[in-house]
Parts: C-alpha cells; sequence; structure tokens
C-alpha cells in the first residue's frame, strides 16, 4: 500500500538518508581502523582525543562483534528504510523504532 508523501516527509527522508549514509561510512572507516595495523587514523588529536584508544580496545567488541560493524549494519537499515522503502505506509514507525531502539 502506497501513501501520498509531502514535500516535507521527501525532505525529512532525505535528511535521514544523508545522516544514515554518513553513520555507514563512518562506522565502515571504524571497522577498517578496528582490523587495521597501523596507528594513526583520521579522528586523532593528540594524546588526550584519540579515536583508536577505544577503538582497539575491548570496549570496541560487543558479544564478539566490533560495535563498528553493528553501525554498520544499523545505519544501513536506516538508509535501506530511508530511501528503499519510504513509500510504504509503515515505514515512518519502522524508522522512528529503529531509531529509538538503538538500531543506529
Amino acid at each position: 500500500m502506497s501513501f501520498a508523501m509531502t514535500a516535507r516527509m521527501r525532505r525529512v527522508f532525505l535528511v535521514i538518508a544523508l545522516l544514515a549514509a554518513a553513520g555507514v561510512i563512518d562506522s565502515a572507516v571504524a571497522l577498517r581502523n578496528h582490523y587495521a595495523k597501523s596507528k594513526s587514523s583520521y579522528c586523532e588529536f593528540g594524546e588526550s582525543f584519540n579515536c583508536d584508544t577505544v577503538n582497539r580496545s575491548s570496549y570496541s567488541v560487543l558479544l564478539g562483534i566490533p560495535v563498528a560493524l553493528i553501525g554498520v549494519i544499523g545505519y544501513g537499515a536506516l538508509l535501506g528504510l530511508s530511501t528503499l522503502y519510504r513509500e510504504k505506509a509503515e515505514t515512518p514507525a519502522m524508522l522512528l523504532m529503529a531509531a529509538v531502539g538503538g538500531l543506529g
């Protein structure tokens, strides 16, 4: 079942899609850095602020799965919902549940 989408809803879905795409890219880079042998990363700003300190620590893995991989999957799901399934009537509720439920 399809529903009429207003211009405002289109903009909202576009913003969600852009933010989800940025999340996929950021999570993918973090996942690559999680497994990389390199000592430097894109978010190293000295000793007091360095993403790799956490990204390579025990806090970066949840039940054996890298948190960055969970981010790629979650943001990918939000991106898919906001682009491929945006014409379906239940998509706004699914997006809200996914975002609030911690999928992304």
